[in-house]
């Protein structure tokens, strides 16, 4: 998971940037379309008294150049978007999994300490049951078993 962890990232770092040139390629495209339509209907106003028989791009007898330049525009349409918010996804998903295996070797730490402790107090108590003195049992009698 280590391993992969970084590899992960930088892929989606990638992504990332790949996401955004996309986007940027495909605004400037939509608004080629739209600078060649205005250009076009300034033209059929000035040089034809908006003739729509004259139009070249937007002619729907000659197949109507802007619609399929729109729908072109339509199709660049970034196809990895759902695969870097997949990979996002398995991100935070390898992030969680790295928390929970952190936590889980907390608590398995926790609970090794307690254990611990409670064979300590066990030793403790035997040997203050038993009358011997150590440095945890030096100032302690058999009245005090019961609060430890």
């Amino acid at each position: 998971m280590k391993k992969c962890a970084p590899f992960l990232k930088k892929t989606k770092d990638e992504l990332a940037n790949y996401l955004t040139s996309k986007q940027h390629l495909i605004k400037a495209y939509s608004g080629t379309a739209a600078s060649m339509a205005a250009y076009e209907d300034e033209n059929l106003a000035e040089y034809v008294d908006r003739d729509p028989s004259k139009s070249v791009l937007n002619n729907a007898d000659h197949g109507n150049m802007i619609e399929s330049l729109k729908h072109t525009v339509e199709n660049l349409r970034n196809p990895f978007t759902d695969l870097y918010h997949w990979i996002k996804g398995e991100i935070y998903d390898l992030s969680a999994f790295t928390a929970t295996l952190a936590e889980l070797k907390a608590t398995a730490d926790g609970v090794e300490s307690v254990k611990n402790k409670i064979k300590q107090t066990k030793a403790d108590v035997d040997n203050i049951q038993q009358g011997k003195k150590t440095m945890n049992t030096l100032f302690k009698n058999s009245g005090d078993v019961h609060t430890i």
